[in-house]
């Protein structure tokens, strides 16, 4: 069952959220990025609507791997 409570953004309020322009965020949409069914929907009216909750995920999912890598590079084999 879904959670009722899931919040649910326009591009305009999570670019305010993310400090991304909301053109940034189109071209994440167009690169897929950003998957339609997992991190937004598309309602009727043609807007995107972002799931804050898949949002997160994917942000904190960015800087696991960016930290792993660069631990990574300061290993050295002896």
């Amino acid at each position: 069952m879904k959670d009722d409570a899931e919040e649910y953004l326009i591009t305009r309020e999570l670019s305010d959220r993310i400090k991304r322009s909301p053109g940034t965020i189109r071209n994440m949409v167009c690169r897929g990025q950003l998957k339609l069914g997992i991190h937004y929907v598309k309602p009727g009216n043609g807007r995107l609507l972002f799931l804050w909750s898949a949002i997160e995920d994917w942000l904190h999912a960015g800087t696991a791997s960016k930290t792993s890598a660069s631990q990574k590079k300061g290993l050295i084999n002896i």
